[in-house]
C-alpha cells in the first residue's frame, strides 16, 4: 500500500485478497483498516487496530471463515467520552435475536447457558492502548490464547485460522446488550497464522 510501517516486534501481514507473507511480518488491510497481529510468549493475541481514513467507526474481527457464528472482538472509540471500548464478542447468527445479524458481547444474558463453566460468558480482551492522533485512530488489545470460554476461539501457536475483517468507516458501537448495531462499510477475509 505504499506505507512503511514501524513494528516493535515480529507481525504478520496480510491483505485483504489473501495471504502475503514476508519472513515473520503479515498485515490485514485495506485503504482505511490495517489489523495488526502478534503472540506474546505463546500465551496471549495482541491485536493492534488503526482506522486510517479520518473518521470514527468500529473496527473488528471475527475468528471464523464466515460472520457468525463466529468469536468476534470489536474496538471503537467512545464519541461522548474518546475512550476506547472494546467488546469480547459473539455472533450466533440467530434471526430471532434482537441484535441479529450483529455480534453480541459474551456476557449478555441472551448467551447465557445454564450450568456452564466459570470460564464462560466472560469479557477476556482488554485494551493496552489506544491513541488518536493526525486521523488515525489506534487501538492495541490483548487476549490470552486458550480462555476456555466456550464464546472464544482457542487458539494455539503455529494454527493457522480463518478470519473475517469488517470496519464501519462512520459509525461506532453502541455499547448496550441487544442494540441494533452499524452495519459494516466493507468486509474480508483471510487466513492467519501464529
Amino acid at each position: 500500500f505504499g506505507t512503511d510501517l514501524t513494528v516493535a516486534a515480529p507481525y504478520l501481514f496480510m491483505d485483504s485478497v489473501g495471504s502475503v507473507n514476508y519472513g515473520d511480518i503479515v498485515m490485514v488491510a485495506n485503504e482505511d483498516l490495517k489489523i495488526l497481529y502478534s503472540t506474546s510468549d505463546n500465551a496471549n493475541l495482541d491485536l493492534t487496530f488503526q482506522l486510517s481514513n479520518g473518521a470514527n467507526g468500529w473496527m473488528g474481527v471475527c475468528f471464523h471463515e464466515f460472520m457468525f457464528p463466529a468469536d468476534c472482538i470489536v474496538a471503537w472509540i467512545e464519541p461522548q467520552t474518546g475512550q476506547a471500548m472494546v467488546w469480547d464478542a459473539y455472533n450466533p447468527g440467530i434471526p430471532t435475536l434482537p441484535f441479529f445479524p450483529a455480534p453480541t458481547q459474551d456476557n449478555n444474558p441472551a448467551l447465557m447457558v445454564q450450568g456452564a463453566s466459570p470460564l464462560d460468558n466472560q469479557e477476556n480482551v482488554i485494551i493496552t492502548g489506544s491513541n488518536t492522533a493526525n486521523d488515525i485512530i489506534t487501538i492495541n488489545l490483548q487476549r490470552k490464547m486458550q480462555t476456555g470460554d466456550i464464546f472464544d476461539f482457542q487458539l494455539a501457536p503455529d494454527m493457522q485460522f480463518n478470519i473475517v475483517w469488517a470496519y464501519s468507516s462512520d459509525k461506532v458501537f453502541i455499547n448496550e446488550f441487544n442494540a441494533i448495531q452499524p452495519t459494516h462499510t466493507a468486509a474480508g477475509g483471510s487466513r492467519w497464522m501464529l
